[in-house]
């Protein structure tokens, strides 16, 4: 009896410890926006939500040439784009109530890189880690901006940048503080193996799934300002997009991305090589 029950817990324990690695592709949902379908499949849940817009309004709404001026500051209710009038309204994003510790009020990196890069989920976390780099680097150079990678180790990077003009200042022994700082802050996790959603971007069949579904060991890029600082997070995400491989994305929650100005984006959005992917879907 005893060594059919160390049998089964033996068992058991291989059998989680296969669930824990593998990484099962979800399918496309019509009731919900691309962005939601992507933040899902890699595994955003709690905390995410989207809205139905009239299918007539959607394109002035997603059109990314007011994103940043019309309704960044205001939600979704902006009379710049016609909004107002909807009968009964659209429900604002800006207003939606997410918990601290859930996944939609955190700062994720979600990707699926195609098995064909590396050699092993190892392979993978490094591989992954220098897409980053090379994107953060180019980004900073790109933008006028100096910068040392001042921390890596276990996955995880952490960057000061200096430009004047943001008033993100350099380090001074014995004066400054962390807190002084222009930062950003990396963290990629060992990824799971699968294969990739048929919607993802740029990859199909096999791939090593970097999803931020884990409370604490999940995958991140975060840009911090200084206490007096106040450089243009909008902007450095984008371009850091705009650098990250077709299959990688980054989620931004809402009221964590800074404008030049200090405003706050007050909604959830997606980055898709520099283009921003919203939590809207048209209804009839």
């Amino acid at each position: 009896m005893k060594k059919t029950l160390i049998t089964v817990a033996l068992a058991i324990a291989a059998l989680s410890g296969c669930s824990s690695t593998r990484y099962e592709p979800s399918t496309y949902s019509s009731n919900h926006s691309r962005a939601y379908n992507i933040a899902e499949a890699g595994g955003l849940v709690t905390g995410i939500q989207d809205a139905s817009v009239p299918r007539d309004k959607l394109e002035r709404l997603t059109d990314t040439k007011t994103f940043g001026t019309a309704y960044v500051l205001s939600g979704y209710m902006s009379p710049q784009l016609g909004m107002t009038s909807w009968k009964g309204g659209l429900l604002s994003l800006a207003n939606w109530a997410i918990g601290p510790k859930q996944h939609g009020a955190r700062n994720s990196l979600i990707a699926w890189m195609p098995s064909k890069e590396a050699v092993s989920p190892i392979d993978a976390q490094a591989k992954m880690l220098s897409h980053v780099k090379v994107s953060i680097e180019s980004t900073l150079s790109g933008l006028g901006a100096d910068f040392s990678l001042i921390y890596e180790k276990n996955g995880n990077l952490r960057y000061h940048f200096y430009k004047d003009k943001w008033k993100c200042p350099t380090w001074v022994n014995g004066q400054s503080k962390i807190a002084d700082m222009c930062s950003i802050r990396v963290r990629i996790v060992e990824p799971l193996t699968g294969s990739a959603p048929r919607f993802i971007s740029g990859v199909k069949g096999p791939v090593y799934a970097f999803t931020s579904g884990h409370e604490t060991q999940y995958n991140y890029i975060v840009v911090t300002n200084g206490t007096a600082s106040h450089a243009p997070q909008k902007i450095i995400y984008t371009a850091l997009s705009k650098q990250l491989p077709a299959w990688a994305y980054l989620y931004l929650a809402p009221k964590t991305v800074h404008l030049e100005n200090g405003e706050k984006i007050k909604f959830p959005y997606l980055l898709e090589k520099g283009t921003p992917e919203f939590f809207v879907y048209p209804k009839d």
